[in-house]
């Protein structure tokens, strides 16, 4: 983190240390009267500085708009740098303060332990979203000793999130960068071929990151939890959710969903479309600070409402096509819609959305073999390849993601470390393109 900034670590600092004794506190005085004040005081200052660092440029714009103000009178506010991480240490300690405050969980005594479950290096760029009853067990049952089955295991599951992030996320990905960099300039079959790939792109760049970063975990003897179970085999956009980014969707179901659903149970299914559209909302808006994420979020909810609405209606059409059929048109489907979502989280104003929407149908430049891509069309089609061989082997391996790499260990020292070279070739090679990590905006 340093690295990045060294304010962004004193802020982390700081951070820790508000949420560490603001625990301590309401754990210790469950009589005071001040208890109650010094919980609020604690989860204002969490949400007042992701607020502060990423939305109040969004609100301060779009007042100014309202009363004619332009942006130009920003000033400073148009500097203020997001820190490495916010977000998703943010959610970590909004959930450890409420489940102290409420006595389901005791405070942690020792701050290292603290500090690492907010800033543990290796989940702090792009998650996942850790739970603190897990990870403060882990701490304190770290296997000291060396285990070589358990070092080979994470470093093999690195290996793989590399594979994935790498050669297929960044090599799909100098195509999505590049016509959401420039928009207006592409249009017809160049959108269509973006339409289609980013679903993949930002799979494998996410869920890639994800295994290097339990990989890394591993190796040091801690189990986070996976983000990814096989969305692409989703029928349902709400069973899509309980697939993708499981660490964010789950903490928001948790402390959102169900909550509100609990408190406006009186309203009958209006509850739960309430609470949908809120949880949602608040889905939409940790990616970014901008309308196209609060229209991502609105999106999911009006698809969550309808098959909320529609369930009878859905069983009776399941039953009148064959299985198949239904299985696996439900599943283009939602891979389809997931794929509108994402014009709205690539595009970066709400005019480039329009436009992808407006030009993609314009498809006259079908004859056209580059469509404005620099790159090599053998290296596209490679990662496409790849990437289905990859969906392929996790729905194989999908309870355990170190099985697929145990294979290994049956194999002769020779042939194993053929695939070894053969790994580091594809990662040097296609290392050339540029290393992004999506989620860390966020």
């Amino acid at each position: 983190m340093a690295s990045f900034s060294i304010t962004f670590l004193v802020y982390a600092g700081v951070f820790t240390l508000v949420n560490y004794f603001v625990a301590l506190y309401v754990e210790k005085e469950p009589g005071s009267r001040n208890r109650k004040f010094v919980y609020l005081a604690g989860q204002t200052f969490n949400i007042g500085g992701l607020v502060f660092f990423k939305y109040l440029n969004f609100i301060v714009e779009n007042l100014f708009l309202l009363i004619g103000i332009e942006q130009a009178n920003l000033g400073a506010l148009g500097n203020i740098v997001l820190p490495l991480g916010i977000s998703y240490y943010t959610f970590q300690s909004i959930s450890y303060l409420y489940l102290v405050y409420k006595s389901i969980d005791p405070a942690e005594k020792r701050f290292l332990n603290v500090a690492l479950y907010t800033v543990f290096f290796p989940k702090i760029i792009a998650g996942p979203i850790a739970r603190h009853r897990s990870f403060f067990l882990q701490l304190k049952s770290l296997p000291w000793a060396f285990d070589y089955q358990r070092v080979m295991d994470g470093a093999r599951l690195f290996m793989w999130g590399m594979f994935k992030k790498i050669i297929i996320g960044d090599t799909l990905g100098v195509i999505v960068t590049k016509v959401y960099g420039n928009i207006e300039a592409y249009q017809g079959m160049s959108l269509v071929i973006v339409f289609i790939i980013q679903p993949l792109q930002l799979y494998f760049d996410f869920s890639g990151y994800t295994d290097m970063a339990l990989g890394l975990s591993r190796i040091f003897g801690i189990k986070l939890i996976d983000n990814f179970r096989r969305p692409f085999m989703a029928q349902t956009v709400s069973d899509f959710w309980r697939r993708w980014h499981i660490s964010l969707s789950s903490w928001c179901n948790d402390f959102i969903y169900n909550r509100l659903l609990l408190k406006h149970r009186k309203w009958g299914k209006g509850a739960a479309i309430y609470a949908v559209f809120i949880t949602f909302l608040v889905i939409g808006i940790w990616h970014g600070a901008d309308w196209t994420f609060v229209i991502l979020g609105v999106l999911q909810g009006i698809a969550l409402t309808y098959e909320f609405l529609s369930k009878r209606r859905r069983t009776g059409w399941s039953k009148s096509v064959p299985p198949f059929l239904y299985k696996w048109g439900s599943r283009v489907f939602v891979y389809f819609f997931f794929s509108i979502s994402l014009v709205f989280f690539f595009s970066q104003n709400l005019s480039d959305a329009v436009h992808f929407f407006r030009y993609m149908p314009q498809v006259s430049d079908i004859l056209n073999t580059s469509y404005g891509f620099n790159i090599v069309h053998w290296e596209l089609g490679m990662a496409l390849i790849l990437a289905i061989l990859c969906l392929l082997i996790e729905t194989i391996y999908e309870d355990e993601k170190i099985d697929l790499l145990n294979w290994f260990t049956n194999l002769r020292r020779g042939y194993k470390w053929s695939f070894y070279f053969m790994w580091l070739f594809l990662v040097v090679f296609f290392s050339k393109n540029q290393l992004i990590f999506v989620y860390a905006e966020f």
